[in-house]
């Protein structure tokens, strides 16, 4: 296990690099040179709609999209004071062992 290895972490072959520049090179060069995916297990998780898994135009679009909407005042206001009092009142729910599993099916 070097800076680039190969494992089977999510059921099957998975490329990981902890390298910076080999990161930003595969990043610069998305659908030139590189197609990266997720695996299918954290597509399943994500969903098909997710941000992450959307490729090329469609993904810059919808980031710009995303962030915009994200940066404006109400939403900073109102929206994100409800979804972290909300997560905190989960996480407190939780106890102290958490079963991740069964937490994303609910």
């Amino acid at each position: 296990y070097g800076d680039l290895f190969t494992t089977h972490v999510f059921g099957e072959t998975t490329i990981f690099s902890t390298d910076a520049e080999v990161n930003r090179f595969i990043l610069q060069n998305e659908g030139k040179l590189f197609v990266s995916d997720y695996p299918t297990s954290i597509s399943n998780l994500l969903g098909r709609h997710s941000l992450l898994l959307m490729k090329g135009a469609l993904h810059k679009r919808m980031h710009s999209l995303t962030m915009s909407f994200a940066n404006s005042s109400i939403i900073q206001h109102h929206l994100f004071g409800d979804v972290d009092r909300l997560v905190r009142h989960n996480l407190h729910s939780w106890g102290h062992r958490v079963l991740l599993q069964d937490e994303t099916k609910k």
